[in-house]
């Protein structure tokens, strides 16, 4: 077997870590010479110490910021029994902008307010999921079965006065909840609730949760693609990312940087904002730096300064020692 596979995280600050795990096998000694490690579909040089079948690597190149990476090893004992393990983890420098408050998602999705609902996260699933107080109908189990607290009668029914009530979501603003049923070989970036409603720890790559197609009984479709960060990438934008984040949630997450009226940004200042230019990127889904920011001759003049002394690689690879 293969275990104790390091990294396995979201959010490596080091783009030059340690990737490394053991390899054991209950049948006898692992073949070393049968032992292939990959990172990101390529083979790499590696060590490999007998004794504690412990297989290590370092890269000697930084890995790209703000991205997932894959690690592979395969190998076999002397009875050739084969055995492998892949796993991925994410490197990132930058900080996270706030995004479990479900306003920051009905930017988007939707949420008027629906007959029978109770609140912002029924009114976005109230078509698929019913809550309509027809028990043979309501879908509860497909939220529940993909976190740690089940459905039950009491969470929506049972009062502490021992009345009934229809109060399940937002009753209980202090819960805490963890994702289950999750990919084994994906790192979570939302391990844990931030807040009652937290939408991206159910809907984050790593999630198993489904979806309806159609008028499908049962939920097949995967709907584990939201993740705020990678869907703000910017677009081909090779001369900002050198000195910038690729993903504009955490470019404007840095630094302390306010809005026009000194308050931090969040979701909410680009996708309430009236400026023509930010509601037209929106709506074209761009997010180029430059559809919004103008890259004028100052702007340049500043940046081609600076890049004299600071490349990509030296301003990376001095986070990466930090």
């Amino acid at each position: 077997m293969v275990s104790n596979a390091i990294p396995f995280k979201y959010g490596v600050k080091n783009l030059k870590p340690a990737i490394s795990a053991t390899i054991t096998s209950p049948n006898g000694t692992i073949n070393g010479d049968s032992i292939i490690f990959k990172l990101d579909g390529h083979p790499v040089g590696f060590t490999y110490d007998a004794g504690s079948g412990l297989v290590s690597y370092t890269p000697s190149d930084a890995l790209e910021n703000e991205a997932y990476h894959t690690v592979s090893i395969a190998a076999s004992d002397l009875s050739g029994t084969s055995i492998n393990k892949e796993w991925k983890f994410y490197t990132n420098t930058y900080p996270d902008m706030k995004d479990s408050n479900i306003s920051n998602c009905t930017s988007c999705h939707q949420a008027n307010r629906i007959e029978g609902s109770n609140g912002d996260l029924e009114s976005v699933h109230i078509k698929k999921l019913y809550f309509n107080g027809t028990h043979s109908n309501n879908r509860c189990d497909n939220c529940h079965n993909y976190i740690s607290v089940p459905s039950n009668c009491s969470q929506c029914h049972e009062d502490p006065d021992g009345t009934f009530a229809y109060a399940p979501h937002g009753s209980t603003p202090s819960i805490k909840y963890q994702p289950t049923n999750v990919d084994a070989t994906m790192p979570l970036r939302v391990t844990e609730n931030r807040e009652m409603n937290d939408c991206i720890l159910c809907h984050q790559p790593g999630s198993q949760v489904k979806g309806y197609t159609g008028y499908q009984s049962t939920p097949t479709r995967l709907l584990n693609n939201h993740d705020i960060p990678e869907l703000h990438k910017a677009n081909n934008e090779p001369d900002c990312t050198g000195c910038h984040a690729k993903s504009l949630t955490h470019e404007h997450a840095r630094d302390g940087r306010q809005d026009a009226n000194g308050n931090p940004i969040t979701c909410n200042t680009c996708h309430q904002s009236t400026n023509p230019a930010v509601v037209q990127a929106i709506k074209d889904k761009n997010t180029s730096c430059t559809s919004c920011h103008s890259r004028d001759t100052v702007h340049k003049d500043i940046h081609s300064k600076c890049a004299t002394c600071h490349s990509k690689g030296s301003y990376e690879d001095s986070r990466s020692a930090n």
